[in-house]
């Protein structure tokens, strides 16, 4: 061979190693580009930006399928879903191969031993980080597709090969090689592995208690503070997934906590990480949804429905995603009682949405006889004849029933039973639409809006006035208990508690006699649970949520409301061990006093010239007042003190404050002071929990 040929091999050999270099750098940048795009509602654009390499690079392959995963789970279309698990497949299958693969000497040792990382290159770690995402955004896509327990067992089940690629990227932080500390990608590695962690615990922390029981046969559980902690230091970390650590925090504190939980989300914190998004993408449409469900669920029904119609405005490339606007928008005006617009809009989701036809019937059906019922007109652009009419939706909303992945979905199952109720009492419901607020947790908005839960408060005593006058029907007890919930639940809203409860116990007495609708007997038990939480009434609160939780089984939409009671427990739980941390602490400190008095009374008697609590003053360990008001006064370091861990193998944990924030490090693996809530109203959501991925257990 030539000079001339040995040097442009050479040359091709240094340009081939120059580009391996930039390719990861180059990748990255290219999906942050992509990621940006999509945000900004070109969609089309982001996806034809990465689908040319999304079948050989790992970052091009997992920003293509998170952007079909974003489409899916905005719209829970079963197309849009199938089509995001295919492409997260590719994703899995690119990342895969070029993950580091251990020699069998090495797992065996890693038994033993730390596993080390001295060997690994920037590109298989990213490549490990990208395929745990893949897993993720897979299992959280098995959740989505219907309430069904055993999808959300199934889901968990597959989330384990999740938590162990998870894990292995938190040790290679832990274990980084001097090489890759000063990595220009170090950031957007390190924020994929706040993403991850936090995704999974706050995933798992949701589940219910009977399917956590399970999961801990199998070796872990999910910690929602150490998941909101990470997510947060992800929002704010200026990464790659910044904006979607960002998406998951607003999901979950404006939307999961109300439609499957208590309402307890931290909605000013939300609306704190939602600000900087909306001024970096003001016309993106992902965000001024969440501006919109801010609003909402803060009562500002008027701006929230402004910001659903911008986010229709802005962008017309994913239609799917308008159908997530109509859905707020239909409840919008559905607790304004304007009926015939809740009608529009549950009849634009019959149209153009693929669903779930058969739940939208049944909305459109039911607000058509709601408007009935209060003497309201349905606009004539809206009313399409005879395929309009109360009785051919009810009739025919059945024909529509669908499975998903295998299930039925839920709330079909409830739509087509009323249906049949429906024409056995002669084309007749007690007022469909408010018991669709009441299970779709609408009550929890009214809280912040006595005025409508008052006009609603008149609307259902007309009503049982009138079922009082026909007290022989089949299902006259089903109807009474219904009304007795929503009339109950009229008096919370409107901050009348004693005789919200005096109705709910009414309904839970009576439940006995009910015919169809069972399901209503452990509702309202749940409710008085509830209630009693919210006053701080904790064993009356657990007796009734067990007993809901328990004694009533079988019935429909069962799954929701197991979400709703294990969210409670859990919250009471909390709340109970730092009683119990701070009665601890006023024995301790009752006892320093006593030791101090007996050590003074000592001193005196021997001629000693030490001061006592009656001698110029009092003491520092003096507490005037009662044993509650020196619980109290005590609360803040009684959080703190509830950051020791009781695990000898595991480090100190910091204690979530309401912004997710703790004393930890980076990655949350030590403390050296925990950091408490200033927030007095969210002091009883902190709890530290070990953190998952260093539980020796696993």
């Amino acid at each position: 061979m030539t000079e001339q040929g040995k040097g442009e091999l050479d040359s091709v050999a240094s340009c081939s190693s120059k580009s391996d270099e930039k390719a990861l750098p180059d990748a990255i940048r290219t999906t942050a580009v992509a990621i940006n795009l999509c945000l900004s509602n070109k969609f089309y654009k982001a996806q034809r930006m990465l689908e040319p390499l999304a079948k050989e690079s790992m970052y091009h392959a997992l920003g293509y399928g998170t952007i079909m995963y974003l489409q899916a789970v905005m719209t829970f279309e079963p197309q849009a879903i199938e089509q995001a698990c295919e492409s997260i497949k590719v994703a899995m299958d690119v990342c895969d191969k070029q993950r580091y693969k251990q020699s069998w000497s090495e797992s065996l040792s890693s038994w033993i031993w730390n596993p080390s990382y001295e060997g690994i290159t920037e590109e298989e770690r990213h490549a490990e980080l990208c395929y745990a995402e893949c897993l993720l955004q897979r299992a959280l896509l098995t959740f989505i597709q219907d309430e069904n327990l055993i999808s959300f067992i199934k889901g968990a089940l597959k989330i384990k090969a999740c938590y162990n690629s998870y894990k292995t990227c938190f040790n290679m932080v832990m274990n980084e090689p001097e090489g890759l500390q000063k990595s220009p990608q170090r950031k957007d590695f390190e924020g994929g592995v706040h993403l991850g962690i936090g995704s999974f615990n706050l995933l798992l922390s949701l589940l219910p208690t009977r399917i956590l029981k399970i999961l801990e046969y199998i070796g872990f559980s999910g910690d929602k503070f150490s998941g909101l902690e990470h997510l947060d230091k992800g929002c704010k970390g200026d990464s790659l997934r910044s904006p979607m650590c960002a998406m998951i925090l607003l999901a979950y504190h404006s939307v999961i906590t109300y439609y499957l939980g208590i309402g307890d989300g931290d909605v000013e914190y939300a609306d704190e990480i939602l600000q900087p998004f909306l001024k970096t993408f003001p016309k993106g449409a992902i965000f001024l949804y969440f501006a919109g469900r801010i609003k909402q669920v803060q009562g500002r029904l008027d701006e929230a429905e402004e910001r659903y119609n911008y986010s229709i405005k802005v962008q017309s490339e994913w239609k799917q995603f308008h159908h997530i606007c109509y859905w707020e928008l239909m409840w919008c005006y559905s607790l304004q009682q304007n009926w015939p617009k809740a009608f529009h809009y549950a009849s634009n989701l019959l149209k153009e949405s693929r669903w779930s036809k058969t739940t939208y019937m049944y909305l459109k059906g039911s607000f058509r006889l709601m408007a009935r019922i209060t003497g309201q007109q349905i606009a004539k652009e809206d009313d399409n004849g005879k395929e309009d009419t109360e009785e051919y939706m009810f009739r025919h909303l059945p024909n529509y029933k669908q499975r998903i992945a295998g299930k039925s979905i839920p709330f079909e199952k409830y739509s087509i039973h009323k249906s049949v109720k429906y024409f056995s009492q002669g084309n007749w419901l007690f007022l469909p639409g408010l018991e669709l607020i009441y299970m779709w947790n609408g009550f929890q908005v009214l809280r912040r809006r006595p005025d409508l839960s008052r006009h609603l408060l008149n609307l259902v005593i007309t009503e049982q006035q009138k079922l009082d006058q026909d007290k022989e029907r089949e299902y006259y007890m089903d109807d009474w208990c219904l009304g007795k919930i929503l009339e109950g639940m009229c008096y919370l809203c409107m901050g009348e508690t004693e005789k919200g409860r005096r109705c709910l116990i009414a309904a839970v007495e009576k439940s006995q006699d009910l015919v169809l609708d069972k399901q209503l007997g452990a509702y309202a038990c749940a409710e008085i649970g509830f209630l009693y939480m919210d006053q701080g009434n904790y064993v009356q609160a657990k007796k009734y949520l067990k007993s809901a939780s328990h004694d009533y089984q079988g019935y429909f939409l069962e799954s929701r409301l197991h979400f709703r009671i294990h969210s409670a427990l859990h919250k009471i739980k909390i709340i109970e061990k730092e009683h119990k941390l701070a009665m601890k602490k006023v024995k301790k400190n009752n006892n320093t006093v006593e030791n101090s008095v007996s050590d003074d009374s000592e001193a005196s008697e021997d001629g000693s010239n030490y001061s006592t609590a009656s001698e110029g003053g009092k003491s520092d360990m003096v507490f005037d007042g009662t044993v509650e008001d020196f619980v109290d006064a005590q609360t803040d370091d009684t959080r703190a003190s509830c950051s020791l861990n009781t695990d000898a193998d595991g480090p100190s944990q910091g204690v979530a404050n309401k912004n997710g924030k703790s004393g930890t490090n980076s990655l949350g693996t030590g403390s050296s002071k925990p950091i408490v809530s200033q927030n007095p109203s969210s002091q009883n959501n902190n709890q530290q929990v070990p953190n998952l991925l260093l539980e020796t257990s696993l």
